[in-house]
């Protein structure tokens, strides 16, 4: 999935009405997440927070300009948040995968398959 001509325009648009700085405490970050949110809402209401496609087609068309916007770590960061609480859809890039278990040895030797 790729944003058009108009919702590229509109995420820009929200990028370029936040108010940035250089360097955020935590505290400072999770409040310019929320107005970026709120920027969203107001500029980018096509914007769907339960689609993984749009959020990485969002976060990839962001990604770039990190260097180049200033208020582009942010977009970053709530585009992570996002996608990390959406709802699994079938032709999302990096499905969800079971984390790795590391197999216990002195178990194996205690129970033994067989």
């Amino acid at each position: 999935m790729s944003l058009t001509a108009r919702q590229t325009s509109n995420l820009f648009g929200a990028m370029s009405d936040l108010q940035h700085k250089e360097c955020y405490t935590q505290e400072q970050m999770d409040l310019q997440i929320w107005r970026f949110r709120n920027l969203l809402r107001e500029e980018a209401p096509w914007y769907d927070i339960n689609s993984r496609q749009m959020i990485q087609a969002c976060y990839e068309y962001v990604s770039p300009r990190v260097g180049a916007h200033p208020a582009a770590p942010v977009a970053i960061a709530l585009f992570k948040e996002d996608f990390e609480f959406a709802p699994e859809e079938e032709k999302t890039f990096c499905p969800e995968v079971i984390p790795y278990q590391e197999r216990d040895a002195q178990y194996d030797l205690q129970h033994p398959s067989w």
